[in-house]
């Protein structure tokens, strides 16, 4: 048993190390994009189409990933897809047309929802019962990398260029995938045997003809009117709205997305502690319906303030007050109500489906900017439908069937 517990403990470490080099590289990585397709002199409608394209071919990755992975492990997939993650970041600066960035984006996208499932997979299957305190430790130290990789971005940009920008975003993923590969052990015995319920991978119309449990389903309506509303502000234009509005510098545009992470980072890690009590769980749902509300309102009065000061302070508060909190509750809700023995599926099921919505935010947010000359229009829409999406849960049920 203790020998049990020291493996597990290792394998959380492991976890936690490749997720710092990962979310360092992802913020060097997000930050840089939007400004190297701005460089290209590419139009928001084409941006548009890059972010919201790259999202095509995710559910049917996250189709054959989630079933296989019940079967041979969660390593073998983490390792892949930090490996593709190395490659097409590394590809990117090579290209200049819409097409081949867009190609590279959606196969760095596919990889990093594969290995965003799996790293969550594997925590739950480590962790048990404190998967909250782990999840959130996971989530809120990435957030906080990731901000080490916004303002690093900033520097690199300014005094090496493109290139390097994005060869030490690759680097980074590399380390992550050496660090996985190397010292994660899996700690949990698989659900299935393989060959031992033939029928059940007999292709994407079965997998998506199974269905899931009720509050799965809620959780996913939610999340696919939540990400076409998060995308709407965060793909393509969340940097270029300060960047056109308020006129910042690169540098000072890297700086505020360091602040944006670091907003989610500590105080996630704070929250997983705090919500992490026996007392608190049967709260979770109206935390979750308030904590989202809550971003979404943040999001819209950051597009109506006039001053940069006012509208900075509300984008960092949206996170502070939204996801930190709603964000370990919902990974939380998503492997309780998964069936146990096909917890791989049912979690990429659900949360393939929600992601689809990512596909519509960047198109409107193109067709409001280009179409329509709205600047602000991004932004305050996507906290309207973010707040619409916090309505859908309260179709949340208290009790939480498996069948």
């Amino acid at each position: 048993m203790a020998d049990g517990r020291s493996g597990a403990r290792r394998a959380l470490i492991a976890l936690l190390i490749a997720g710092a080099f990962q979310a360092t590289a992802f913020g060097i990585y997000e930050t840089s994009l939007p400004l190297y397709l701005e460089y290209l002199k590419i139009s928001f409608t084409s941006m548009g189409i890059i972010f919201g394209a790259s999202q095509f071919g995710i559910l049917a990755v996250r189709y054959l990933v989630g079933s296989r992975s019940d079967v041979v492990g969660r390593k073998p997939f983490l390792v892949d897809a930090l490996a593709l993650i190395t490659v097409s970041t590394a590809l990117l600066p090579t290209v200049v047309r819409t097409a081949p960035i867009a190609a590279l984006k959606m196969v760095r996208d596919a990889a990093g929802v594969v290995r965003d499932a799996m790293r969550s997979l594997a925590i739950y299957e480590a962790s048990g019962a404190r998967f909250v305190r782990w999840i959130g430790r996971a989530i809120g130290s990435e957030f906080f990398f990731m901000a080490v990789g916004a303002v690093a971005a900033g520097w690199l940009i300014t005094v090496l260029g493109w290139s390097w920008t994005f060869g030490v975003s690759a680097a980074l993923s590399a380390a992550a995938t050496v660090t996985v590969w190397r010292w994660f052990r899996e700690t949990a015995p698989r659900a299935r045997k393989a060959g031992s319920s033939a029928g059940e991978d007999a292709g994407i119309v079965r997998w998506l003809g199974m269905g899931l449990p009720p509050n799965l389903w809620v959780l996913t309506a939610s999340s696919f009117v939540f990400n076409i509303g998060l995308t709407m502000s965060h793909s393509f234009y969340l940097l270029l709205f300060f960047k056109d509005k308020f006129e910042f510098s690169i540098p000072v545009l890297g700086g505020l997305q360091m602040l944006h992470r670091f907003s989610l980072g500590i105080p996630m890690m704070i929250a997983g502690q705090w919500m992490d009590r026996p007392g608190l769980r049967r709260h979770y749902r109206s935390i979750f319906i308030v904590s989202m509300a809550a971003q979404g309102a943040c999001l819209s009065l950051t597009a109506i303030l006039p001053s940069a000061l006012l509208a900075c302070s509300f984008f960092i508060l949206h996170d502070i007050l939204g996801a930190t909190f709603f964000s370990p509750i919902q990974a939380d809700f998503l492997q309780r109500w998964a069936r146990p023995a096909f917890r791989g599926r049912d979690v990429a099921l659900a949360t393939g489906l929600g992601s689809l919505g990512s596909i519509f935010g960047p198109l409107l947010a193109g067709f409001l900017l280009d179409r329509l000359g709205w600047r602000d229009g991004p932004f305050l829409a996507s906290g309207l439908v973010i707040a619409a999406a916090s309505l859908v849960l309260l179709k949340l049920r208290e009790d939480d069937p498996r069948s």
